[in-house]
């Protein structure tokens, strides 16, 4: 009688060596796409705030061109709040808006939020805990132009993990200083 020593299966060594690589391998490829995904939200929150911050600098651009005449006051240390009058072309009224910066809101205009956002909101707590607006000044250079500063800080565990800052030069038509 003979013998068959023809062995095609794996044996259970085999087997156990191959479910320990491919579950290593998947869990590395689990771990990278939670890593990926997660810097992609931080970058979309990042990008979102940054909008935020140069449309808010923009808007409040528009309204100093054109204004009859400012007034800067220095609110803390890190924000300034700005008296902007100027006339309404339609009524011919002449109107006054303050612009100040909220510590954890953003930009107001007579105490309403610029572009109705409330940053609060957008950032997701398990990515950035918070975001703080870490200054707001406005900078005389010249008698008809002006610098705009807003310094924007991202937190995740009480630890500073981005800053960022945006400037706006602004050239005032019609100042009277």
């Amino acid at each position: 009688m003979m013998k068959n020593n023809n062995n095609n299966g794996f044996t259970l060594i085999e087997v156990l060596i191959t479910i320990l690589i491919v579950s290593i391998f998947v869990s590395g490829l689990t771990i990278l796409t939670i890593t990926i995904k997660e810097y992609m939200a931080r970058n979309w929150i990042i990008r979102t705030i940054d909008q935020y911050s140069n449309d808010s600098l923009e808007l409040l651009s528009h309204k100093l061109i054109n204004c009859d005449s400012l007034l800067i006051r220095k609110q803390t240390e890190f924000f300034d709040k700005i008296f902007i009058y100027s006339t309404d072309f339609n009524t011919q009224d002449f109107k006054r808006e303050i612009v100040q910066c909220n510590f954890n809101q953003g930009i107001k205009i007579n105490n309403e939020l610029i572009l109705n956002t409330d940053i609060q909101k957008i950032i997701s707590k398990n990515i950035i805990d918070n975001v703080k607006f870490d200054a707001f000044n406005a900078i005389l250079i010249s008698n008809n132009e002006i610098k705009l500063l807003l310094t924007i800080e991202y937190y995740r565990k009480d630890n500073l993990i981005y800053r960022n800052s945006y400037i706006s030069k602004t050239y005032l038509k019609n100042i009277g200083l």
